[in-house]
């Protein structure tokens, strides 16, 4: 019995198509649960805790030129991809700061979707800083490599 609804819920996720939307506050508690999933697998495997995710989530949401969409079906929220605008040099650029898809979703081109979505929206330049292995994811969403190298250091 239980078998049937699931499989008829997933097959109705599969079929209709995403709507997208500017994220709201109420939104970050549930984008925050997505975090923690989406950040937990490769290439990442973090472990981010609700309260951190949410932490950083918030943050962003609060920063000035704050911009997101989440995608949902229903009642589900899939995924989001979410930056700010800010000024650089003689212009303004979009810092995409986070884009994340529910594991059990991902492969599915919504994370893609996602990004297009906000990349007509915003109608800037865009920067994001990602892990090595999806370059090549990336650079198939038409960016390339920055002259400039992003460092850091661990201190403690």
């Amino acid at each position: 019995n239980i078998i049937v609804p699931l499989c008829l819920s997933l097959w109705c996720c599969l079929m209709s198509t995403w709507q997208f939307s500017s994220i709201e506050k109420a939104d970050l508690a549930c984008l925050a649960d997505i975090y923690c999933q989406a950040f937990d697998q490769e290439p990442w495997h973090e472990c981010w805790t609700q309260e951190m995710a949410l932490t950083r989530l918030t943050y962003f949401y609060k920063t000035p030129g704050f911009v997101g969409w989440k995608a949902t079906k229903g009642d589900m929220i899939g995924g989001f991809v979410l930056g700010h605008r800010m000024p650089y040099v003689d212009r303004w650029i979009f810092d995409v700061k986070e884009l994340c898809v529910l594991p059990s979703i991902q492969g599915q081109h919504l994370g893609s979707q996602l990004f297009e979505y906000m990349e007509k929206s915003v109608a800037l330049p865009l920067s994001l800083y990602t892990h090595p292995q999806l370059k090549g994811y990336y650079e198939r969403l038409g960016l390339q490599l920055d002259p400039y190298l992003m460092m850091s250091k661990k201190i403690g």
